[in-house]
């Protein structure tokens, strides 16, 4: 299954839907987003399809959830920031890159060190910058746990997703795996069918809120 994840996370950067960065969605979206990341750094051997050879990609996650937690300076963030913008192999004929942002939880948690939530507001304006002037050469990947915190996301930056371009990938799961057992158990499922062919169904649920 994590196999096929990542060939469906791919199938989306290659698609011509329009919407290309990705937030996976669902309790395993965070294993899923580390698989594919290891999956690139290893050379995406049986993952990748031709359209994606060479591609690289940097994960920041980390340093964004220090730097929100008060750990780090805006000037180091935003110099982490700068050189993922002058990666070589964006120079390069046909080079592209993923920026893995990390947990999205990161950028909703009330722990900023300003009272305006000034940390994050400068983080998610400069990946969007990174977006804009780089266009189908770079990609912006995170990970949502939870509609919840998308759905907090989206009330502190309301327009994110036209502005990254963001397509939402709700994330299948195994059989018996200890992700989909929790979902069941948590009542986040619809039951035995939704448990073994992914926890989508609160992606529908939070579909139907918003429509509200």
């Amino acid at each position: 299954m994590e196999d096929e994840n990542s060939r469906r996370i791919a199938e989306v950067l290659v698609g011509k839907s329009g919407k290309r960065n990705l937030l996976l969605l669902g309790v395993c979206a965070m294993d899923a987003l580390r698989s594919f990341t290891e999956r690139v750094k290893n050379g995406g051997e049986n993952v990748l399809p031709s359209e994606l050879s060479g591609l690289s990609v940097i994960c920041i996650g980390n340093e964004i959830s220090e730097f929100v937690n008060g750990g780090g300076s805006v000037e180091k963030m935003g110099l982490k920031l700068k050189e993922v913008g002058e990666l070589q192999c964006l120079d390069e004929r046909g080079g592209r890159v993923v920026v893995n942002f990390g947990d999205l939880k990161a950028l909703v948690e009330d722990n900023d060190d300003s009272s305006e939530g000034g940390g994050v507001i400068f983080v998610v304006s400069r990946l969007s910058q990174l977006v804009e002037l780089h266009g189908e050469r770079l990609w912006l990947m995170g990970a949502a746990g939870s509609s919840e915190t998308y759905s907090k996301f989206l009330r502190k930056f309301p327009s994110i997703e036209k502005d990254w371009d963001l397509k939402l990938l709700p994330i299948w799961v195994q059989r018996w795996s200890g992700c989909a057992l929790w979902c069941w158990v948590a009542g986040d499922c619809c039951g035995w069918r939704e448990m073994v062919l992914g926890c989508s169904c609160w992606v529908r649920r939070w579909r139907l809120e918003r429509q509200r």
